[in-house]
């Protein structure tokens, strides 16, 4: 993957052409959260392989082939430090997008909306570069208690060695238009990542250096 794709900037005022969908999206081999169809309790499952549709719910297994990658390497780092984490989501089409933000809309109001969830086409996920992730301490929930787990210290500190930042931090919502989203990684490369950690800077604030 390219340097420049790498540090694509997706925000409120940078949006992503509806057309655009990522050329190598692959289903990483690492620990899924998904909810059991009509029950409120979340399992586990390892999916393996690709199944060729990427529209809808199904998409949010995928990811751009590095991101993938090194998704994987980032829990098995976590693993052998004790430190286990499940994906919940990864691409979105801009169409899923569309129903998420008008789903929030309807349900928490315009104001909410627009501090957590993108509109269609501003959002990372449409560039398989973002996923969100939790842990069972927190039955999985992307919710910011995720924050005060011993796994997102963990990931605090290490993400970066995989190339992936905590991409809405906190007290810099102002920078980012979004509230803190403890859960929500980008992956913007080993280079690039380590000095946005090092630093506690944005992506947007690295991109200005």
């Amino acid at each position: 993957m390219k340097e420049e794709d790498k540090l694509q900037l997706v925000n409120k005022q940078h949006k992503i052409r509806k057309e655009q969908i990522p050329k190598h999206l692959t289903i990483p081999h690492v620990m899924f959260a998904v909810e059991k169809e009509g029950k409120k309790e979340t399992t586990l499952c390892f999916y393996q392989g690709n199944f060729g549709y990427i529209e809808g719910k199904a998409g949010k297994k995928y990811l751009e082939q590095e991101v993938a990658l090194a998704l994987e390497k980032l829990f098995i780092r976590g693993m052998k430090e004790g430190q286990y984490f499940a994906m919940i989501s990864g691409y979105r089409s801009y169409e899923r997008q569309k129903e998420l933000y008008e789903e929030s809309v309807k349900k928490h109001g315009c104001s909410y909306a627009n501090r957590y969830s993108a509109k269609p086409g501003y959002s990372e996920h449409q560039t398989g570069l973002a996923v969100d992730i939790s842990c069972a301490s927190v039955n999985y929930q992307l919710e910011e208690c995720f924050a005060n787990t011993k796994e997102y210290r963990w990931l605090k500190k290490n993400c970066w060695k995989e190339g992936f930042i905590i991409r809405y931090p906190k007290g810099k919502e102002a920078i980012t238009g979004y509230s803190f989203e403890p859960w929500h990684l980008r992956y913007v490369g080993c280079r690039a990542a380590e000095i946005i950690m090092k630093f506690q800077l944005t992506l947007e604030e690295f991109l200005m250096v």
